[in-house]
């Protein structure tokens, strides 16, 4: 007999500045945040990336123009830039958040800003015409990575610096052109300070929907689970316990000998109810293939199941014996896995294989034997990584249910190449030992 588990409980968190900027040097995993705003964060950073390189391409006939300090200055600011974008670019590309590029882009803009007045108002340059766009980029890097008042302070700082190289240039040149361009261009970076903050709140309250759709569906599953189990309970106190008292009422003189019997199994069957109410129900392993069977009923027709090693004990040894829950939460796994390759993969035809055997004592299984599954079909295959956040049946009914009971899933897949899913418990064996 298997106890069927309740479903885990998974965590979705919202957004969290600065767990995000906590995690400064390092890339940011997709659990710091919601699935909407990992997506944009990411997705800014390719965009940032595409920018900067257009910016690098723009400032190219102006930079080959100067000469002395603000040569070397912009050659410098452009070759640190392009690293910046290119990192950027890298990790956009593989669909990771990481923010010290962004940063580090933003903070070479300011210096590049700061050197305005020691550096171009000696040289008696106008500021470079590619430093406008990149203040109004940095805005948008800061708000997304730092928040809003972080990227007003980015705004504040450049028009002190713009304000101190005004004032050191010589009356004679034509700076009122300049003036209105650098007050058009901040009004620009604190437009777009104000709608990425909008957006990325936005994403934020999305998530949250999701968050609490998850939460609820959830509940109701665990309140469906209870109720089916409450019914099972009934039918399993109306089969053992009423069928012995109404032998007895109904058997003439002392006790029969099938009286004394269906006793003994409704005793055993309360018994076994006790210790799964308590967890530590458990059960054989041996009869694991014929409950996987039972719960693969549904795609009999599809399935072609392979039992490679039925008997994991050698011959004299006590019969090997897992918690319910564990085996309960291994077979949910493979039934889910079975049932999304009917209805994604496309073929007629899935190879569920059962394997087992002795390996060395581990800390998630002292008895020293293993369990492993494979599910296989040959269909349309996808992408784990670009797969729906919403489709949930790989994510929580297979990998959650698994790794909580300490085990391991290994999904390959690919584009019109099939799907296999491998599941061990536990974790930590080593089969080939």
């Amino acid at each position: 007999m298997i106890h069927a588990a309740e479903p885990s409980s998974q965590d979705f968190k919202r957004y969290h500045g600065r767990a995000l900027r906590s995690r400064l040097p390092s890339p940011v995993s997709a659990g710091t945040m919601g699935p909407n705003v990992y997506r944009l964060q990411w997705s800014a950073q390719l965009c940032a990336a595409a920018a900067m390189f257009a910016s690098g391409l723009a400032a190219l006939p102006s930079v080959s123009t100067l000469t002395g300090a603000p040569a070397l200055l912009s050659t410098l600011f452009f070759a640190g830039l392009q690293v910046c974008a290119g990192m950027l670019f890298y990790f956009g590309a593989r669909r990771r958040v990481v923010t010290w590029p962004s940063t580090a882009a933003v903070v070479l803009i300011m210096l590049c800003y700061t050197s305005l007045a020691p550096i171009w108002a000696p040289a008696s340059e106008i500021s470079p015409p590619w430093l406008s766009f990149l203040l109004v980029l940095a805005a948008g890097l800061t708000a997304m990575t730092w928040g809003a008042i972080a990227s007003l302070a980015v705004i504040g700082w450049a028009v002190l610096c713009l304000g101190i190289y005004v004032l050191q240039m010589p009356l004679g040149y034509p700076l009122q052109s300049e003036i209105i361009q650098s007050g058009v261009d901040c009004l620009y970076a604190i437009l777009l300070a104000i709608a990425v903050s909008l957006t990325l709140r936005a994403a934020d309250h999305a998530d949250t929907d999701y968050s609490t759709a998850i939460a609820h569906a959830t509940a109701l599953r665990r309140s469906r689970t209870q109720s089916d189990e409450q019914e099972r309970l009934d039918r399993l106190i109306h089969d053992n316990v009423m069928a012995a008292l109404l032998d007895a009422s109904r058997a003439p003189g002392t006790v029969s000998k099938r009286t004394r019997e269906l006793a003994m199994r409704a005793l055993s069957v309360l018994e076994f109810e006790e210790k799964r109410a308590t967890g530590t129900a458990t059960t054989y392993v041996h009869t694991l293939m014929d409950d996987l069977l039972d719960a693969l009923t549904p795609w009999r027709s599809r399935v072609r199941f392979n039992v490679l090693v039925p008997d994991i004990r050698p011959m004299g040894h006590t019969r090997a014996f897992m918690p319910s829950d564990t085996a309960q939460a291994l077979i949910h796994a493979v039934t889910e896995a079975v049932s999304n390759s009917a209805r994604h993969s496309g073929v007629a035809t899935t190879f569920v294989t059962m394997d087992g055997g002795a390996c060395p004592p581990t800390a998630l299984n002292p008895f020293g034997f293993y369990l492993s599954f494979e599910v296989l079909d040959r269909g349309k295959g996808f992408q784990m990584r670009s797969m729906d956040s919403r489709r949930l049946g790989v994510r929580v009914s297979i990998i959650g249910n698994v790794e909580n009971a300490g085990g391991r899933v290994d999904v390959v897949s690919a584009p019109h190449r099939g799907t296999r899913i491998q599941i061990l418990w536990p974790s930590d064996a080593h089969p080939s030992d």
